[in-house]
């Protein structure tokens, strides 16, 4: 049987995300996410996501289109190792560099971390 290269391409990103810890840990939770993202983008509508379990940041994805953006359904799960440095390291009033940063998860956990008196940088 022929798979053509974008269906495999869909079947490993699949892999990928029932595979992954956070949604092993939580299946019904993610797959509910998953759903709900997929119901508002056929309505042309896009969800706004609490950006980490403890934040008061919110972010809105966008159109964004395919499997990728799911990393925003396990936000503080996908890199914990990520979140654990910031939340030890990171103090109010500091100045923070997220360097390769993409769209920023991080620095809005940083930033919120850091307060008024301090920065978080995107870069």
């Amino acid at each position: 049987m022929l798979i053509t290269h974008s269906y495999q391409n869909l079947l490993d990103k699949v892999k990928f995300l029932v595979s992954h810890q956070a949604f092993q840990d939580h299946p019904i939770a993610a797959t509910t996410q998953i759903f709900v993202w997929q119901a508002l983008k056929l309505v042309h509508r896009s969800p706004t996501i609490q950006i980490h379990r403890a934040s008061r940041m919110q972010l809105s994805p966008g159109k964004r289109i395919g499997i990728h953006g799911y990393i925003y359904i396990f936000r503080d799960d996908f890199e914990p190792a990520v979140r654990c440095a910031i939340d030890r390291y990171v103090s109010p009033g500091m100045t923070c560099y997220d360097i390769g940063a993409n769209i920023g998860l991080w620095t809005l956990r940083i930033q919120e971390i850091v307060g008024r008196s301090g920065q978080g940088l995107c870069v």
